[in-house]
């Protein structure tokens, strides 16, 4: 079957046209009906005369065929075709009413589906963008935990810098200390040198005073003799 659309009914002009272009659509009744052309008893009843309204119910029975309502009303057809002329008009006026309810109805049912379809990606999207922000939210808060880790490095290193710098200090002083023990030791060496020296000092001159004293003794003691000699010569 051809496809079927409205925008093919917007340049039919008369019955002839809108008859061809239903017969090749297979929806002759919807297109005569859309255009306007089925509106007027007249025209339908002109149609009946013309025998070329007949031609016209396989669009009806296609279209009419989704309906309970319209398989029966097609199941009793070739009673109604028993019927007087303006009573046929009538009745056939009412089912095509009743086909364009139905397309109207089928039309809103599927804007519905469209709009729920709609909604559910609307939906899914705003789903979607939630865990996407949840995602970026644990991302941040994870760089914010390595940038903290980071700080609490830093602090630790410098922390262990700081300690290692009054060990230095701590080194430098006990070198410090060492420095002036190691001039005081020497500083008593020199002492205690400068007083040996003095002590060696001090015994020469007491050794050379005793040496004074035995020569003064023994020129004494020359002198003695000398005035004994002199005394027994």
């Amino acid at each position: 079957m051809a496809p079927f659309s409205y925008d093919l009914v917007r340049g039919t002009k008369n019955v002839e046209d809108a008859y061809a272009l239903g017969v090749s659509t297979r929806h002759s009744g919807i297109i005569l009906s859309q255009v306007g052309l089925c509106k007027s008893p007249c025209k339908l009843f002109q149609m009946v005369q013309k025998k070329s309204l007949w031609n016209l119910l396989p669009g009806f029975v296609n279209v009419a065929s989704k309906s309970l309502f319209a398989r029966v009303g097609i199941a009793l057809l070739p009673l109604l075709l028993l019927l007087p002329p303006p009573l046929l008009l009538i009745f056939i006026i009412e089912i095509i009413e009743i086909i364009e309810i139905i397309e109207i109805i089928e039309i809103i049912e599927i804007i519905e589906i469209i709009e729920i379809i709609e909604i559910i990606e609307i939906i899914e999207i705003i789903e979607i963008i939630e865990i996407i922000e949840i995602i970026e939210i644990i991302e941040i808060i994870e760089i914010i935990e390595i940038i903290e880790i980071i700080e609490i490095i830093e602090i630790i290193e410098i922390i262990e810098i700081i300690e290692i710098i009054e060990i230095i200090e701590i080194i430098e002083i006990i070198e410090v200390i060492e420095i002036i023990e190691v001039i005081e030791i020497i500083e008593i060496i020199e002492i205690i040198e400068i007083i040996e020296i003095i002590e060696i000092i001090e015994i020469i001159e007491i050794i050379e005073i005793i040496e004074i004293i035995e020569i003064i003794e023994i020129i004494e003691i020359i002198e003695i003799i000398e005035i004994i000699e002199i005394i027994e010569s």
